[in-house]
């Protein structure tokens, strides 16, 4: 009875977290920043083999009953959390993370660990991130480039040291995983010639922990929210003209 009380607590504490709108920014005018987490291949006797091949869409009408069931789901790419200039996203059945763009030069920062420190400039503003200290992390740089003779867009993927002060960059996407549970190939790969960045995937390895993860987040949930507009009206200063005959 306990273990069904553990999930059931899970569940629930997911449930309020997935329901809250504040989480989730809307910016539907934007490039975007996308990239995918795949499965991770098991090589076993001389073949390769994946844990889960079949992916399940669920209805689109009914969004938060969808990432309950992401977070759930025995899938590991689903229900990854990752954050970009505060924006909180889910890795959607197929394993797509997006995001609007916000920086203009086509170099990302990836970040990956599981423990990060916010830091206040205001009372409800956070000014940047920090990686909470002792704690693993890795960080690699995207690069997207032209090659000169060919005419060819490529990324240039590089693992990168952790900053002695242990700040994330503005123009990093963090994920919020142990870093050896995330596997990412560095190297050269092939790019699209867009605005939109679509950056090489990224290799989701069995001993991830959603749960633990979401847990994690759902403790950091008051740090993200939508924008919120304000309209200030101003009176117009009255003009006087002088008309002459």
């Amino acid at each position: 009875m306990m273990k069904y009380t553990k999930y059931i607590y899970i569940a629930c504490s997911i449930a309020c977290f997935c329901l809250n709108p504040n989480l989730w920014g809307e910016s539907k005018n934007r490039t975007q920043i996308t990239l995918f987490a795949r499965e991770y291949p098991i090589f076993v006797k001389g073949k390769t083999d994946f844990a889960h091949k079949q992916v399940k869409f669920i209805n689109p009408n009914y969004p938060h009953i969808q990432k309950i069931k992401e977070l759930l789901n025995p899938d590991i790419t689903n229900g990854i959390f990752a954050t970009y200039h505060g924006y909180l996203a889910l890795s959607a059945p197929d394993g797509q993370i997006s995001f609007p763009l916000w920086h203009p030069d086509p170099v990302v920062h990836l970040v990956i660990t599981d423990r990060v420190t916010p830091i206040m400039m205001q009372s409800n503003t956070v000014h940047h991130w920090e990686i909470e200290e002792k704690t693993p992390a890795s960080m690699y740089k995207l690069a997207r480039t032209k090659d000169p003779n060919s005419d060819l867009f490529f990324w240039n993927v590089t693992e990168e040291k952790i900053p002695d002060n242990l700040i994330i960059p503005f123009d990093a996407i963090l994920i919020f995983a142990k870093p050896d549970t995330i596997y990412v190939p560095t190297g050269i790969v092939l790019a699209q010639d867009s605005p939109n960045l679509h950056l090489p995937d990224i290799y989701v390895k069995p001993e991830i922990n959603k749960l633990s993860n979401a847990l994690y987040v759902l403790y950091l949930k008051h740090f993200f929210g939508s924008i919120r507009r304000s309209i200030k009206r101003e009176k117009t200063p009255h003009r006087s003209v002088r008309l002459s005959f």
